[in-house]
């Protein structure tokens, strides 16, 4: 969720949430395992690809079967078992580097941590507003791939998920209070109607958003760049620190 740190270090963010699926890989990769393998255990399951571990494959299993076999059980199991040892290795590797990892044990002045995380956080939104609404929805070209949960028909939620997560980094009291030192309380009030803007119209959807009108997709997609042009043109700035490039930022 977040493009740096241990799990995007250990590429372990792609055994968590293979996606974009254009191809739907996940879908065959899981069927294809689990009739070859119908005892799987974690062990076993650990040595494949990323495309048949992790969150995609489980709600393969779940979701696109209305009931499962022996053979999907033991999928299940496996995977979930081995989905909660890589996000427990994770957690006990921020634990541990925590400064390292943001950054922050450079010099007192230093805006390393503070650059690396909101770029971090710019990123999110920009790949969310590409990969899981603008392609799969056909927005601003043809349609490519399918919105996240498509199988469990709950692509509102995921994206949900995100907008909750960077609302309640961008309202941290740390945050709130650089701010307020600079003067810049308005940019976290414009962000916090933004995004205020953009859960209110989710809510308003339905649970897969491919299913809503095109005008209302359209609107959450706009919703998104309003966003993405608050952190870039008026947060960033506040802070001091540079917008870095990344591949989905139009540049």
């Amino acid at each position: 969720m977040i493009n740096f740190g241990p799990a995007t270090a250990s590429m372990s963010n792609l055994y968590i949430n293979y996606y974009p699926d254009e191809r739907r890989l996940v879908h065959s990769g899981v069927a294809d395992l689990i009739a070859a393998n119908p005892k799987l255990t974690a062990e076993q399951l650990a040595d494949e690809s990323a495309i048949v571990q992790g969150v995609p494959g489980l709600e393969e299993a779940l979701y696109a079967n209305d009931r499962l076999d022996a053979g999907q059980c033991a999928y299940v199991l496996s995977a979930s078992d081995a989905l909660s040892t890589r996000l427990q290795n994770i957690e006990k590797d921020w634990q541990k580097n925590a400064t390292t990892l943001l950054a922050i044990d450079k010099t007192a002045d230093s805006d390393q941590g503070l650059n690396q995380w909101f770029n971090s956080l710019l990123s999110l939104v920009e790949t969310m507003k590409s990969n899981a609404i603008d392609q799969p929805l056909g927005l601003t070209g043809k349609a490519k791939g399918h919105v996240p949960a498509a199988t469990a028909g709950q692509s509102r939620a995921i994206i949900n998920a995100k907008l909750a997560t960077l609302n309640e980094a961008l309202t941290d009291p740390v945050l709130t209070a650089i701010l307020g030192s600079n003067n810049e309380n308005n940019v976290a009030d414009t962000l916090s109607t933004a995004l205020a803007d953009a859960t209110t119209l989710l809510a308003q959807m339905p649970e897969d958003i491919a299913t809503a009108d095109k005008a209302t997709q359209q609107e959450l997609y706009d919703h998104l760049t309003t966003i993405t042009r608050i952190i870039k043109r008026q947060l960033i700035p506040a802070l001091g620190i540079r917008v870095g490039f990344n591949s989905t930022d139009g540049d």
